[in-house]
């Protein structure tokens, strides 16, 4: 019957072809047979072997095999077709009916693998529980059928801890996924904790193995799961408080003081170094330029992995021109900021610089020569 259907095994699998010889046994005859296949997907001396050769009837013999060898391989499979021809050799030849016989291996070695080399979840809010997906008879593309899904499929999972550890940021256990007849996903699932620690990047691996039925394991057969970065693991950048807890202000004379600090603090997380520009912004006062009475008028706060503290240092510039009080805003930029920092808070400080130079002039009386009593 044609076509004839076999299987592919885990081993070389020697199929019986019978030939019958029927009418007459006078003599001995010969027969050639070739194997080819015109399917993309079907190699002869790869999948199926010989690709040539004979087979003798002796006199009054009735029956004789072609054995082919169906060679295994970690390769999933839909059908893969062949054919075998017969000849008869020109010494004692025999009428051939029919020639031809088509050859089907079944579906064979179902792709098993993670949908993705790269799962990303969030810490919180809350513990939550989360799965990765785990196909079987499905490429990599999420549509394409390739393999048998009739049958059951077993294979085992391992969490494997690289930054993360076990029960601390994540609850797991390792375990096995059964794919029952005609499945194609089963979900792996976790729990992810939730803490109010500033976090990079956390990771940890989940792999396949042990797999038991008609598949075969591909990649990704190890997926990564990456906890992102939480509870702002750079920091956040903002001036510091003032003694009453608002925003920060300082007062000075220009002519008592010749430099005034503001503090800038990094909150939450110090990993990896980042930074911030600012700027001073004059608010109240003359129409001198900015540094004709402070200076520097902007910078740039570098804040390396692990600290929580920059300061911005200003000079006051003294001199004898009488000016008015004049009230200066140092600004912290929030869209300068590197390293994946945020700026939040108090991001504006106030500086009022006063001046001794008698800006309003100086009351007093004039000389004795000037004071008069007139009757």
């Amino acid at each position: 019957v044609s076509p004839k259907l076999v299987q592919e095994y885990s081993y070389t699998y020697v199929v019986p072809i019978k030939i019958k010889r029927e009418v007459s046994y006078y003599d001995t005859v010969y027969i050639n047979f070739m194997v080819n296949s015109s399917s993309p997907n079907t190699v002869i001396g790869v999948d199926v072997l010989p690709a040539v050769g004979s087979v003798t009837f002796q006199p009054e013999q009735k029956e004789a095999n072609i054995e082919l060898q169906i060679l295994a391989d970690d390769i999933p499979e839909n059908n893969e077709s062949f054919f075998v021809y017969l000849t008869s050799t020109s010494f004692n030849e025999a009428r051939i009916i029919p020639s031809v016989l088509e050859i089907i291996i079944t579906p064979n070695d179902a792709p098993v693998h993670f949908t993705k080399t790269e799962y990303r979840f969030e810490e919180g809010p809350g513990t939550k529980s989360v799965v990765v997906d785990v196909t079987r008879g499905v490429l990599n593309d999420g549509t394409t059928r390739i393999g048998p899904i009739d049958g059951d499929v077993y294979v085992d999972y391992n969490f494997i801890s690289a930054s993360t550890a076990i029960n601390e940021d994540f609850v797991a256990t390792n375990g096995t996924l059964t794919f029952s007849s005609q499945e194609i996903t089963k979900a792996i699932s976790f729990v992810i904790n939730d803490d109010s620690v500033p976090e990079q990047e956390e990771y940890f691996s989940l792999r396949l193995l042990n797999l038991r039925g008609n598949a075969v394991l591909v990649a990704p057969s190890v997926a990564t799961v990456i906890i992102n970065a939480n509870d702002n693991p750079n920091g956040i950048i903002s001036f510091k408080a003032d003694v009453s807890g608002g925003s920060p202000s300082q007062r000075v004379n220009e002519d008592s003081f010749s430099s005034v600090n503001f503090i800038v603090r990094r909150a939450a997380g110090t990993f990896g170094t980042v930074s911030v520009a600012w700027i001073i912004r004059k608010e109240s006062g003359g129409s001198a330029a900015i540094t004709d009475d402070v200076g520097p008028a902007g910078g740039i706060l570098v804040f390396a992995s692990g600290a929580n503290e920059a300061i911005i240092s200003l000079t006051i510039v003294q001199d004898n021109t009488p000016e008015p009080a004049e009230m200066f805003i140092i600004q912290l930029q929030p869209e300068s900021v590197t390293g994946s920092a945020l700026v939040d808070g108090f991001v504006n400080a106030q500086l009022l610089i006063e001046d001794s130079d008698n800006v309003y002039g100086t009351i007093e009386f004039g000389s004795d020569n000037d004071q008069k009593l007139i009757t």
